[in-house]
């Protein structure tokens, strides 16, 4: 994922907390809902570790 990638995930991911993550997707604009999805609990999982 670039940093304009992630950033606009961040973003998203304040807009639409629960989803649906077609419209996390589309924010993004660049990934797909499955990559979207999976970035977030990758994500999710980082922060977990700290």
């Amino acid at each position: 994922w670039t940093p304009g990638e992630h950033a606009r995930f961040l973003e998203a991911v304040e807009l639409y907390p629960h989803g649906p993550w077609k419209l996390v997707a589309a924010y993004i604009g660049t990934r797909s809902t499955r990559q979207a999805m999976t970035h977030a609990q990758k994500y999710r999982q980082k922060l977990e570790r700290r």
